[in-house]
């Protein structure tokens, strides 16, 4: 069982100083401060990109869920209650509409996940 202290113990040592080592290599050459530069701006303009997306989808979900709620509101009282079972309600259709705006919103973060992970292995590979 000490053993297995001193193991991990070692480990712990080995995994700081390769860190430590990585650390200054970035922030001491001047190769490491274009990396870290590179990645910063590669970093920053990503994030800018998903949160200008994420902001445009919700706007356009919000529009759409007001539209929905709008013509559901100017719906008379009968066609809103009425017992048609082909068509669909108000409540129905905010719902769906909601549904497909938070489908809509997981692609376009799937998408731009994708995009974060290929421009990260352009980047390793040319460094």
């Amino acid at each position: 069982m000490a053993n297995d202290n001193k193991g991990s113990s070692l480990g712990a040592f080995l995994l700081g100083a390769v860190v430590g080592a990585a650390i200054i290599a970035l922030s001491q050459t001047e190769k490491g401060k274009q990396v870290v530069e590179v990645v910063k701006k590669e970093g920053l303009k990503t994030a800018k990109d998903i949160l200008d997306k994420l902001k445009e989808l919700e706007v356009a979900a919000e529009k759409d869920v007001e539209e929905q709620i709008t013509e559901a509101i100017d719906e008379s009282p009968e066609q809103a209650t009425s017992a048609d079972s082909d068509s669909e309600g108000p409540i129905e259709q905010v719902s769906e509409a909601v549904a497909d705006a938070k489908d809509e919103v997981a692609k376009q973060i799937a998408e731009l996940q994708n995009r974060g992970r290929t421009i990260g292995r352009k980047f390793f590979k040319r460094h």
